[in-house]
């Protein structure tokens, strides 16, 4: 995913960003040119690596080295892509300026519960470990979770599509009648 802004970074494109919905540093920024500097050691590095594991008949650690960080973070992409596409801009309430997702026990733990994204940023100082716990605690006044990361995965290409189809599309997530109203504007 970091490849081809790595690339266009190395080529001096600074417009190009990691966070695809919201760029690294505004125009005029001069971080900018030490982000693209960045990428050239980056890109250059890898290049001597491939070159020195080529010529010393390392393969496995062209793919461990190289294409690692693709596999480690392929999932990890899609978690937060669940939690924060296809939702409303400035929206003081959190519970709709995001999503929880709830994950089996593997993807929730090797994403250190971070799927309970509203509980994270509602209450931020809350360990990571515990936001299980406050989701189960404040769910009636949460928008009810899709379960499972296929499910979230699911969710969020149907706002997509939605969002394609009316680009003024703003998702609301249906609460539980308990809920408090959410807060839309300030």
């Amino acid at each position: 995913m970091y490849v081809f802004p790595s690339l266009a970074h190395l080529f001096g494109r600074a417009d190009v960003d990691f966070f695809f919905w919201d760029p690294l540093f505004p125009p005029g920024d001069r971080r900018r040119k030490q982000m693209c500097t960045w990428a050239r050691i980056i890109v250059i590095g890898h290049l001597i690596l491939l070159g020195v594991f080529t010529y010393f008949h390392l393969w496995i650690f062209i793919v461990v080295v190289t294409f690692g960080y693709f596999f480690a973070t392929f999932p990890t992409r899609g978690c937060v892509m669940q939690q924060h596409l296809g939702l409303c801009p400035n929206v003081p309430d959190w519970r709709v300026s995001c999503h929880t997702v709830i994950f089996g026990s593997l993807m929730g733990y090797l994403y250190w519960h971070m799927n309970c994204h509203i509980e994270h940023h509602m209450f931020a100082a809350v360990p990571f470990f515990n936001l299980r716990k406050l989701h189960d605690e404040i769910a009636f006044d949460t928008p009810t979770p899709p379960k499972g990361y296929l499910a979230g995965l699911n969710r969020v290409s149907s706002i997509k599509e939605e969002q394609r189809k009316n680009p003024g599309y703003c998702f609301i997530p249906e609460f539980p009648s308990a809920a408090a109203s959410p807060r839309l504007s300030t």
